[in-house]
């Protein structure tokens, strides 16, 4: 599932799930997951369980700078309990079906990306700014080690984002061209 997953690009999501376009035909194809109860209530009950331990058990517990690092330790186990359960069931129950929809339906799918795209293009456009304005301040004022890591994340950024989102856009501009989208003045 994997394997096939990796020759597709992910271009957008139809009731939460995820929509994937694959270069080899040409095809949308949607990954239906099946949540599972563990899924949703498994890390809650964790926490539940051991703050009631904590609560029964523990006398650092009864101080409140005690109770607030065991609360955050609860909290820090359930959130690691909770990705691991749901990494779990993401990689182990979805199915890969080939998208079907109605032209209507794929209109408003392709016309809504597309507007999706146009704001991850402005983002693109004003978030490198932002790195820039503060790296510049970093660097004017005299703390040049932020400086370097504001660009050093910039660089990050663009290596591993930026073609992504260019391959997404051009692939929901092909489909905006393809279902006959274009205003005709």
């Amino acid at each position: 599932m994997k394997k096939y997953l990796k020759n597709m690009v992910p271009i957008g999501t139809i009731d939460k799930n995820p929509v994937y376009f694959d270069k080899k035909d040409s095809s949308l194809y949607i990954v239906r997951k099946k949540t599972s109860f563990l899924e949703t209530a498994g890390s809650s009950m964790v926490m539940i369980i051991y703050v009631i331990i904590g609560k029964v058990n523990s006398k650092y517990y009864l101080t409140i700078l005690g109770r607030y690092q065991f609360l955050m330790i609860g909290i820090l186990i359930s959130f690691i309990i909770a990705f691991v359960v749901c990494y779990v069931t993401y990689h182990r129950e979805r199915k890969v079906e080939k998208l079907q929809l109605e032209e209507k339906a794929m209109r408003d799918f392709v016309l809504r990306e597309r507007k999706n795209v146009f704001f991850t293009y402005l983002s693109l456009i004003i978030l490198p700014l932002i790195i820039i304005f503060f790296a510049y301040l970093f660097i004017t004022y005299g703390n040049i080690s932020w400086g370097v890591v504001s660009v050093l994340f910039m660089t990050i950024y663009f290596m591993f984002f930026y073609n992504k989102v260019f391959q997404r856009g051009k692939i929901i501009n092909g489909l905006y061209k393809t279902y006959n989208l274009e205003r005709k003045f």
